[in-house]
Order: C-alpha cells, then sequence, then structure tokens
C-alpha cells in the first residue's frame, strides 16, 4: 500500500510539473499555468474524498485513475481560461463588468465544456455495464471526476478570474490615480 501512495504521489507531481511546463509553453502565463493547477488541485482533492466516502483503497485502478485525472481535470480549466484571456481582448477598449464578463465567458465556454462532458460520459456508459470490476469502476471513476471537473471549471475557475481581472483593474487604477496626484504635487513643487 505504502508503494503505491508514493508511487501515485510521484506521478501527480511529476504530471502537475509537466501540465504547468506545457501551459507556461503554450500560452506564456504563470498566472494560467498556477490558476489551472490549482484548479486540478480541488478536483482531485475533491475525487479523492469521493474515493474515501465510497471506501476504496488505493490499489492499481485507483492509482492509474488519479494520475490520468490530472489531464481530464486540466482540459476543462483551460477551456475556460482561453475564453476568458479571449474576451479580455476584445473587451479592452470597451471594459465590462465583472458579471458580463463571467456571463460572457460561460456562454461562449460552455459548447465545448458540455460537449466535452457528454462524450465523456457517453464513453463512460459501456463502462458500466462491464462485468470486469476494472472496467466498472474507472467508469465510475472517470464520470465523478468529469462531473467534479466540470463544476470546478464553471463554479470555481471562471468566477475567479473575474474576481482578479477585477482587482487587477482596481490596483490598475490606484497606481494611475496616484501617479497622477504625484505628479501634479511634483508640478505644484516646482510652480512654487
Amino acid at each position: 500500500m505504502c508503494a503505491a501512495v508514493w508511487g501515485t504521489t510521484a506521478c501527480l507531481l511529476s504530471g502537475a510539473l509537466l501540465t504547468i511546463a506545457t501551459l507556461l509553453l503554450l500560452t506564456n502565463s504563470l498566472t494560467i499555468a498556477l490558476t489551472t493547477i490549482a484548479s486540478v488541485g480541488i478536483v482531485l482533492i475533491a475525487f479523492l474524498g469521493y474515493m474515501v466516502q465510497r471506501g476504496y483503497s488505493l490499489g492499481v485502478i485507483e492509482a492509474t485513475s488519479v494520475t490520468i485525472f490530472v489531464g481530464l481535470a486540466c482540459d476543462y480549466c483551460v477551456h475556460v481560461i482561453q475564453v476568458h484571456r479571449m474576451l479580455l481582448v476584445q473587451y479592452e477598449q470597451h471594459p465590462c463588468s465583472s458579471k458580463t464578463m463571467l456571463r460572457h465567458t460561460l456562454c461562449h465556454s460552455a459548447p465545448s465544456l458540455y460537449g466535452a462532458a457528454l462524450t465523456t460520459a457517453s464513453a463512460c456508459l459501456p463502462l458500466l455495464g462491464c462485468s470486469l470490476l476494472a472496467f466498472v469502476r474507472m467508469g465510475e471513476f472517470i464520470s465523478v471526476c468529469m462531473a467534479l471537473s466540470l463544476a470546478v471549471a464553471t463554479t470555481l475557475l471562471a468566477p475567479g478570474l473575474c474576481i482578479v481581472e477585477e482587482a487587477r483593474a482596481s490596483a490598475r487604477n490606484w497606481f494611475s490615480l496616484t501617479r497622477a496626484r504625484s505628479t501634479a504635487h511634483d508640478h505644484e513643487t516646482r510652480t512654487a
């Protein structure tokens, strides 16, 4: 059992590091990489809680499932983040409220998110009817991870991105206002 836990932990860590490296390479954004990994971490913690609640121990099937789910959970998060980034560029000239940004992010990402969830669920249905326990568990685990990933991406990640963006905008406004006041004060000092 201890070897399974250490092996799974090593696979999870290497999967997370490879995911961060891949996202950094593809998006050139540390924020996106770390936000995605945090979301994936939430999904995996919830999934491990599900396993404990169901009374499953960490065997080969469970360890393999948890390792694979790093990529599965990442996909849903990347869909939401990519749409959010696209909308930020689109609304750069005409900023909108965070509620509007959230609504647009969810509306634009919904087809790919729900399409991915539907195809994953459809692929798992035959597994749930198998006579081999390994296939039944894989079907169950994939379905649960897919549902958790979808829930985290739409209820935590998307609103979180909007909150972070609103905080960034407030900080930029504050720095601009502070700089303008400082410049005005310097001008007054020189003319006096």
